[in-house]
């Protein structure tokens, strides 16, 4: 998949209310049973999705500091959790980690990042 949006309506609605030209970039994090950084603090980020898409259960949370099952729960085989500014203000522009309750958690990912002014 391209990194970047096509020049279609929603890229423009984007650029007319955000002041921007935005991108997507993806991809697959593998989550340990040990806290993992999974977005860093990023200010031009507007919103990010998150899928499990493996078969342990994943817990994410803002910040370093993070239990398995004390936090935000994205349960096995296709949970989602997703974030934007318009619903959640500035909580995705904020660091997250993750930890999975198993070994081999993976997640996919994409998030929405403002390219340019």
């Amino acid at each position: 998949m391209p990194d970047e949006l096509p020049k279609g309506a929603v890229q423009l609605a984007l650029e007319r209310q955000l002041f921007g030209r935005f991108t997507s970039h993806e991809s697959v994090i593998a989550v340990p049973v040990t806290p993992t950084i999974i977005f860093k603090n990023n200010p031009e980020r507007i919103g990010w999705v998150l899928v499990n898409t493996g078969n342990i259960q994943i817990t994410i949370r803002l910040g370093r500091v993070i239990t398995s099952g004390q936090g935000i729960i994205a349960a096995q085989q296709g949970d989602t959790i997703a974030s934007n500014y318009l619903e959640d203000g500035q909580v995705p522009t904020r660091e997250w980690s993750a930890i999975a309750s198993a070994a081999n958690g993976e997640i996919f990912i994409v998030e929405f990042i403002r390219a340019g002014k």
